[in-house]
């Protein structure tokens, strides 16, 4: 589906040697790069990220266990959301979509933006909220 592929994309805009892995340090890097948590904080919370993401215990997320962890469980969910969520008011906006993907050096417009919201907005009020991000993601598989 287009969702899969998305999250394919995403998954590779993370994995920035391409050795189909994502390490620590990749997502640590991302992490640092969405201006959330200082350098210290983002590696820390990205190698606990990946120790509980990683099935095989190779200590790296490979495409499936990144697949399986974004559509299985809320919390991931939930914790995946609030990476967009900047301001946490419970919507995604088409700047903090922005803001997300210039992090892991993607260049899309803000009508690039607003496109992909409009693509799973079910209600129309321009924003994604929580619903609509877990209808997005589960959508990949369904």
């Amino acid at each position: 589906s287009e969702v899969s592929a998305q999250l394919r994309q995403v998954f590779e805009l993370i994995d920035a040697d391409g050795d189909g892995k994502i390490s620590p340090t990749e997502l640590s890097r991302v992490l640092s790069g969405l201006g959330h948590v200082g350098a210290a904080a983002a590696d820390e919370e990205a190698r606990v990220m990946v120790k509980e993401i990683d099935r095989d215990g190779d200590g790296r997320v490979d495409l499936d266990e990144f697949l399986v962890a974004v559509l299985s469980g809320d919390d991931d969910l939930m914790d995946a959301f609030l990476i967009f969520d900047a301001n946490k008011d419970g919507l995604i906006s088409a700047k903090e979509l922005q803001r997300v993907l210039q992090g892991v050096r993607c260049e899309a417009s803000i009508e690039d933006c607003r496109r992909m919201i409009r693509g799973v907005d079910t209600d129309g009020d321009g924003f994604v909220n929580f619903e609509e991000f877990r209808s997005m993601m589960r959508g990949c598989f369904s």
